[in-house]
């Protein structure tokens, strides 16, 4: 065990155990903290194109510099990296941000000319976005919990909407971490400003838990990173809190009647026993103590009349 750095050489041994070294393991790499591709680098990228994200990927996670010969051989090389399929770009990049050195990744990154394989024609960021900024995210990413999707969000907040949504695109996120991204660039601005009992269930009915929770995580994330104010995050938490706590109806399966009990009652059946429901769930989540048997039951009654549903979150004042 190396007295200097033992947790460098663990976790080069690591590496090495699952063949992800290659071409750049190589004698006194530990002791020099250095990665390089050897004498010959260009020829190393041409037979092998994926070694040149890797030795990106490998400096970040081993906190190791990068040789100047290797960093020039990608440079010049950068375009090979248009023949490795998305799914190589995605996992290397993902191991990138997802460092101890995520930071310093970046940076030998855009210096190596990787970026643009990445992020397409977005790169690079032309101005700071309000969720985000390249350089701000570079100098505190490892703030950030080491998950890849939380990494991710916060890379692609750096850009506009559309980029954002196009990077995720580019690098074929499907299912749900692709769900998760979008709501990350689409959805997190409006998020930020979901703070009262009635916007979170409503958020929640629309998107999902999942989403939700994803959400949640990023904008801690996102506070840590560029250093934010914690009261919008704070207040989430215990206005969540209180919903768990008192199990206030979120979801259509939680209220207190069902289609068979509106058809039974002779309210309504079919799809204007659907429609009620939906109106009814509405107003629990405004008022989450009307959820019982008997008080839907009324309020059902009085949702035919249909002033009375467009108006059924409206306290009237005697």
């Amino acid at each position: 065990m190396n007295k200097q750095f033992p947790e460098a050489e663990e976790r080069l041994e690591e590496l090495r155990e699952a063949g992800l070294l290659g071409p750049y393991d190589r004698p006194g790499a530990l002791e020099k903290r250095l990665i390089s591709a050897g004498e010959a680098p260009e020829t190393v990228f041409r037979q092998e194109p994926l070694w040149l994200l890797r030795g990106l990927r490998l400096a970040a996670e081993l906190e190791f510099d990068l040789d100047m010969d290797s960093l020039e051989a990608m440079r010049d090389n950068a375009g090979l990296l248009a023949e490795l399929t998305a799914a190589e770009l995605r996992k290397e990049f993902e191991g990138l941000i997802s460092a101890p050195a995520a930071g310093r990744g970046l940076r030998m990154a855009a210096a190596a000319a990787v970026m643009p394989f990445i992020a397409g024609e977005a790169w690079p960021p032309k101005k700071k976005q309000d969720n985000g900024d390249i350089e701000g995210l570079a100098e505190g990413i490892h703030l950030c919990r080491p998950e890849p999707l939380l990494r991710m969000g916060l890379f692609l907040l750096c850009f506009p909407r559309e980029e954002g949504a196009a990077i995720i695109s580019r690098l074929n996120y499907q299912g749900e971490e692709k769900r998760k991204l979008r709501a990350a660039v689409l959805l997190l601005s409006t998020f930020h400003f979901t703070e009262t009992k009635y916007d979170i269930k409503r958020f929640i009915l629309n998107y999902g838990i999942e989403v939700y929770e994803y959400l949640t995580a990023l904008a801690v994330q996102q506070r840590k990173v560029y250093d934010l104010p914690e009261f919008r995050t704070r207040s989430r938490h215990y206005v969540m809190e209180e919903i768990k706590q008192y199990k206030e109806a979120v979801f259509l399966e939680d209220l207190a009647v069902t289609e068979e009990d509106l058809r039974i009652s002779g309210v309504a059946d079919g799809e204007a026993a659907v429609e009620i429901r939906k109106m009814l769930l509405d107003i629990v989540h405004k008022y989450p103590r009307r959820n019982t048997r008997e008080q839907l039951l009324k309020e059902a009654a009085e949702l035919k009349n249909p002033l009375k549903a467009k108006t059924r979150n409206i306290r009237w004042i005697k």
